[in-house]
């Protein structure tokens, strides 16, 4: 899986993604960055609306541990279970999405307790930028499920 299956995935069946005109940058093991058009995603002060910046770091980090079951050949249901958010500053232009695990070296126990228990919790770090500062940060709890 890679950085265009994600984003084809996610236009295809989360119609929302398709709608915010979301895109996947890039996704390795160590992070997935997305970006989105401020034009589909303002509000009334043409400032980033905050439920779309929220949807977008949901769906980073969604997106990011799809992408790590997946390379490590387990098919699961991942949802969020919870969620927190922090916005700093007003978004003004296009803005990025980077996800990455809260703690790194929790992926192998998430992906070992997956596989015996059928059930694991991971947490995902998202930070939100626009032209290089940051404006928003997500700290969200991931449930994946095996199929």
């Amino acid at each position: 899986m890679n950085s265009s299956d994600l984003e084809y995935f996610l236009k295809n069946n989360i119609p929302m993604a398709k709608h915010m005109g979301i895109s996947i940058l890039s996704c390795d093991e160590n992070s997935l960055v997305s970006s989105a058009p401020l034009e589909y995603n303002k509000n009334d002060k043409g400032t980033g609306f905050a439920g779309s910046i929220f949807s977008i770091c949901a769906m980073s980090g969604w997106s990011y541990i799809r992408f790590l079951t997946l390379n490590e050949g387990v098919n699961s249901d991942i949802m969020m279970h919870a969620s927190e958010i922090v916005y700093h500053k007003p978004v003004l232009d296009d803005f990025n999405a980077e996800a990455k695990l809260n703690k790194p070296g929790d992926l192998k126990k998430f992906i070992e307790e997956l596989k015996v228990k059928g059930k694991s919790r991971i947490e995902v770090k998202v930070s939100v930028s626009s032209l290089n500062d940051l404006k928003a940060e997500f700290t969200g709890s991931f449930v994946a499920v095996l199929k």
